[in-house]
């Protein structure tokens, strides 16, 4: 999932980069798998929030029209699985429309999105 980041001056540091542009993630249904797979989505979920964090406190330095396309918003449904996986489906198609480059484009975006099936008590 990593490989080496060739980063000049050498020294005692590694540096690291992902090994693919995607990674999708589907462990089977055993325990041992998910306990392997938590690390790695813990990982992600971390670089999310710290990215999230970043745009935050960058908002001062941006121009107004950038800073009202940000977006943090949570909204609660009650679903059943075959209709949380259409949702995600139709939403990273939605992305995908979007991810193709516009000519004259001056900025990039960090379109983040998660579908938490939420314990009992959460709903």
């Amino acid at each position: 999932m990593v490989e080496d980041a060739d980063r000049a001056g050498g020294g005692r540091e590694r540096w690291w980069r992902a090994a693919h542009a995607r990674t999708v993630l589907s462990p089977d249904q055993s325990r041992e798998s998910w306990e392997v797979a938590e690390g790695y989505l813990r990982a992600v979920a971390h670089a999310n929030f710290q990215r999230t964090e970043a745009a935050i406190a960058n908002l001062p330095a941006v121009p107004r029209e950038w800073q009202d396309t940000l977006l943090l918003s949570t909204d609660i449904l009650r679903l059943d699985p075959e209709r949380a996986a259409e949702l995600s489906a139709r939403l990273k198609a939605l992305v995908q429309e979007f991810a193709v480059e516009t000519p004259g484009a001056s900025g990039r975006v960090a379109v983040q999105w998660q579908l938490l099936p939420l314990a009992g008590d959460e709903q």
